[in-house]
């Protein structure tokens, strides 16, 4: 395995207890890096890092944390607690997200409220969290899961398209924003086609979104591309 240079570095993983997050987090930690797991299931969260801990042979750190990436002082607090335990946050990967299905006028306004909230409104409220940090050391990375649904249109899916839509045109302007700013911060969004399990078990696109949209059919995939 090529070796990134993350040695000593603290990255943060929202939604990091399971799926494609836990795998994400699982290759920091191979690449040296320690690893704040931030998730709605803080018990399952803590279980992941144990886990994986006892996998990992490198000379890291992990911890796991209860974080509701949608509220404000859920997220100020575990930032405050990450920093107090590990360091600051070097990386930060917001990967915490949702999927609801159904054609619009099928989904009630709490359930693509939701849908939004997790996947693009708190996006916004993690990086402006951990931004400034990164500003005042002037370094760091940011990477947005988005997903192929976020580059074209898909029926049946319009609130979650337009939720990772969101999550890709937020990426490309704070990529602007840095560089206009001169600051070393850098930003990446990933676009994973649907995986075979997790949000997405039992999903099928048919005739042409099919071949648009291929299965993936392991997490690690979407993890090597982070």
């Amino acid at each position: 395995m090529q070796r990134l240079r993350l040695r000593g570095c603290v990255s943060v993983v929202t939604g990091g207890a399971q799926g494609i997050g836990k795998s994400i987090v699982e290759l920091l930690l191979a690449h040296g890096s320690s690893v704040a797991i931030w998730d709605i299931n803080g018990s399952e969260a803590q279980k992941t890092a144990t886990e994986l801990l006892e996998r990992s042979e490198n000379d890291t750190r992990a911890i796991g944390l209860a974080v509701d990436v949608t509220d404000d002082r859920s997220v100020m607090d575990a930032l405050e607690r990450t920093t107090h335990e590990l360091g600051p946050a070097r990386i930060l990967v917001n990967n915490a997200g949702v999927y609801v299905p159904g054609n619009l006028l099928d989904q009630t306004n709490d359930r693509w409220r939701f849908q939004m909230d997790v996947n693009a409104t708190a996006v916004i409220t993690v990086t402006r969290a951990v931004l400034p940090g990164m500003y005042e050391r002037d370094a760091g990375h940011i990477v947005n899961i988005s997903s192929a649904a976020g580059l074209l249109g898909v029926p049946g899916m319009a609130t979650y398209v337009a939720s990772k839509w969101s999550v890709f045109g937020f990426t490309e302007s704070m990529r602007h924003e840095a560089r206009n700013a001169g600051s070393k911060v850098r930003f990446s969004s990933v676009h994973p086609m649907y995986v075979t399990t997790g949000l997405f078990a039992g999903a099928k696109l048919r005739g042409i979104g099919a071949l648009m949209v291929p299965q993936v059919r392991d997490h690690a995939v979407v993890a090597r591309a982070v």
